[in-house]
This record gives C-alpha cells, structure tokens and sequence, in this order.
C-alpha cells in the first residue's frame, strides 16, 4: 500500500476518477468529495479551502492520511485550474483540541522495523517528501497556503508547517524537533525549510538541540510574522501587555493560559525556567542581583517569593534602621532572619505592617504588654516571631517542601544582571542559605532540628 501511496499516490482521491465539486448545487459554498481524514469546504465568498485533520487516532501523519493529502493536494491543483481567481487561498488546521500534529506514525514504523520491513519505511518517507514538496509548490499555481495552528507541532508536525506560504499559530503553542533527543536527526525538509527562513546556522542549531519552541519565540526569531500572530508581541511592549491584561481579565483566548499563572503556564508547555517565581508565587518586585538579601528572603520566604515577609529592602536601600550593602551577601543571613521574625510578630499584633518604616519592635511591644500583660517582654516578642517563624516552617516541611523548594529561579543564579550597579552580579544564595540555615538551627534539608523544637516549645 505504501508503495501505491509514494508512486501511483492513488487510492481513491484522484478527481479524474470520480471525486467532484459541487457547483451548482450548493451556491454559497461548496465541499470537497470524501478525503478520509481530511474535513474540507470550499468557501466561494472567500475564494478559499478550509480543510482540518480528523485524525482517525493519535495526532500523526498515519498512512491512510498520507493518501488523504496526496488527493487534497491534486484536489487543490485542479479546483484553481476550473476556478482562476476564484479560489486565491487553502487553509490547514486540525480538529483536536490540543495538538495540529505530532509527525510521524511511530506505531507503524515500530511495526515495519519488527517486521523488518526497510521497503515500506524508504516508502513512508518518500511519500512525505512528495507531500511537502507538493505543498510547497502550490504557490506556483497562484495559491496561497495558510497553516492555521491551534495546538503542538512536533517532529513532522513542524516539518508540515514550514512548507505553506503563510503560518498562524496561537499564543502558547509549542514547536521543536525531539527526534535529536532520541538520537535521530529531522532529515525529510526540516533543515531545507527552516533554512530558507532562518539562516543555515541557526536552523542546524535548532534542529540539533531539540529544544521545544513557544509561538512567541517562534515570532522572536522570524518564523512568525507580526502580521500572523495577531498583533507585536515582543518583550517589552506596552501594546501586547495592555492586551494580555485584557485578555486575561475576559478568560478570552490565551488569556485563559496566563490566567494559570506563570508557574503552571511555562511548565505546562516545557519553561519552567521563565517563571519569576519560589515555590509557586510570583515576584512583587526587586531583582535579587541588586539587593542580595532580597533573593535570600524570597527563596526562604514560607509562603514563596514576598516581600512583606522580610523587607531587606528598608535596610539594604533605605538604610532602615541601618544602612547594609545591598551587593554584598555578608551578613545578610542575618538581616533576613531578623526581618523574618520581626515582621511575623508585627503581623501577630495586628499592626499594619507599612508602620515598620517609623517603628521597630521595640515601639510595638510596650502596645502588646498594656493589652496582653507584662510578661510581653522584648525577649518574648522576639521569641513569639522566631516561633511563628518555625511554626510555618514545620507545616511547609510537613506538606513536603525541602530544601530544593528554597531557591530562585535559574536565570537568577546563573545570568549576571546586564546594567546599573550590579552589573555582572547574579545572587549569591548558595553562599547565603547554608549560613541562614545554621542561624535558624535546622540541618542540611531545611528540617528543624531537635534542639530548636525544644527550646522554641514545638
């Protein structure tokens, strides 16, 4: 069969042999004979071919849809040929949910390799091949093709997608070759396509690494246009921020996907990394590289990445009630337990925690002592944040949080800061939490150790 599909390209699709356009009958739009797995409608107001993937099983180029696209590409051919001007554009999509199309049929090479079968594999590929340089042509004819992208394309799925005119592809769709990470190379036209679009070298770079590409970094390197994607959506614009606010705000597009929030957005499609975040939560403001105790507090922060547990920020810029260097990391474990403790005492008392910037501990604990008695000392008030402190600390610990939860993100500790004074610094935790550690008296991991349990009565 795959033999008909790379040669005779047969089966059934072939307009000579039956398969028709009604005309006549169906004066606003008119639809393509049965193609298998391909849906396609002829929209004469439009002058164009919506045609979407209705995959038979998994999202992949199986045989039979091999056969489909052999007929949707003749079917093509000869729709312009009795239609001149009439019909100007075709447009690809797919009807699952979540991916356009992952590439090749691995359960049917699996199936030829057992059966040691290298004729029905050099015909799989050769009818690719045909598919695609079919595809890539068709402009020749004077139609344009528009791959309209709504979920992953991987492997051939990519491939697929390089060979039309024009390509559209929502936000947070995902891109990339990972045969390079199972030990193959993408050697249909993946290199030739993304050549003629990229540059040789960065194509090469692409395809070797396997690394998994968003639609934005699609549209940052060139291969998608300002134009398809909807509107300029490079980093830094006003424009595209304004835009993704209300888009979230509505739940409207990949609005829904921000509304995630960054932590299970860039896992959900494979950056982790690019989440500005420690243990879930976002960043309020303040790059760490400048302000070393910032990073501190954020990445031992109980409640992920807040400022209002530890503001270091009074201290390290402000100069209250000290003044400290903010690019330094020494003694900082130290500035950031005590802010820790301090401010957790502030918030038992119910006092705003804004008051801090003209009272210390000191002002608030004669407040507690006239309401809650005398035994609120300072000795106790610092005692009653440390405590709280740990409290919080052993539930973390509890719900499974170590200390691998206790850091920041990567770019962080290993992308020094580009410009203003810490220009060339990244954050020194590793330098600053074994030493925070050992002033909180937990052990290696981040647990409380038993002499701390005792003396604070936990």
């Amino acid at each position: 069969m795959l033999n008909d599909i790379a040669f005779d390209l047969g089966a059934g699709s072939n307009i000579g042999g039956g398969t028709t356009i009604e005309i006549e009958t169906k004066p606003a739009e008119r639809f393509w004979a049965d193609l298998g797995q391909l849906e396609c409608a002829y929209d004469i107001s439009n002058a164009t071919v919506w045609s979407h993937m209705h995959f038979r099983d998994r999202p992949s180029f199986n045989p039979d849809l091999l056969v489909d696209f052999h007929g949707w590409g003749r079917n093509i051919r000869t729709l312009k040929s009795r239609m001149s001007d009439n019909f100007k554009y075709v447009v690809l999509a797919s009807r699952h949910p979540s991916v356009f199309c992952l590439g090749g049929d691995l359960d049917c090479f699996s199936r030829y390799i057992r059966n040691g079968d290298r004729a029905a594999l050099a015909a799989y590929g050769r009818s690719c091949i045909q598919i695609l340089h079919d595809n890539w042509s068709v402009s020749q004819t004077g139609v344009i093709s528009i791959a309209l992208v709504q979920g992953d394309a991987l492997g051939g799925g990519f491939e697929s997608l390089l060979s039309f005119d024009v390509l559209v592809a929502e936000r947070g769709t995902k891109f990339g070759f990972p045969e390079q990470l199972f030990g193959l190379f993408p050697g249909m036209c993946a290199l030739t396509f993304l050549g003629r679009k990229l540059g040789f070298a960065k194509a090469e770079q692409l395809v070797r690494t396997g690394k998994i590409l968003t639609a934005e970094e699609l549209y940052e390197m060139g291969v998608l246009t300002a134009e398809q994607i909807g509107f300029d959506a490079k980093f830094g614009s006003a424009q595209a921020l304004v835009k993704f606010a209300e888009m979230t705000a509505r739940g409207e597009g990949f609005g829904k996907e921000i509304g995630l929030g960054s932590k299970r957005l860039t896992e959900k499609y494979g950056h982790p990394d690019l989440s500005m975040s420690v243990k879930g939560q976002e960043f309020p403001a303040y790059d760490s590289r400048g302000i070393q105790g910032m990073g501190l507090t954020y990445a031992t922060s109980n409640r992920g990445a807040c400022h209002l547990r530890s503001y270091t920020v009074a201290s390290e810029v402000l100069g209250i009630p000290v003044k400290t260097d903010p690019l330094t990391a020494d003694g900082k474990p130290e500035l950031v337990k005590a802010f820790q403790d301090a401010t957790a005492a502030f918030d038992a008392a119910g006092i705003c925690i804004f008051t801090s910037f003209a009272w210390t501990l000191a002002d608030v604990q004669p407040q507690v002592a006239a309401a809650c008695g005398p035994e609120f000392t300072m000795a106790k008030m610092d005692e009653i944040g440390e405590r709280i402190w740990n409290m919080e600390r052993d539930f973390n610990n509890r719900a499974g949080f170590t200390s691998k939860d206790d850091t920041l993100p990567k770019r962080l500790l290993t992308e020094p800061a580009q410009t203003g004074p810490a220009k060339g610094l990244v954050n020194k935790l590793p330098e600053m939490l074994p030493k925070y550690y050992e002033i909180r008296g937990w052990d290696a991991d981040g647990q409380l150790k038993a002499e701390t349990r005792e003396r604070l009565g936990l």
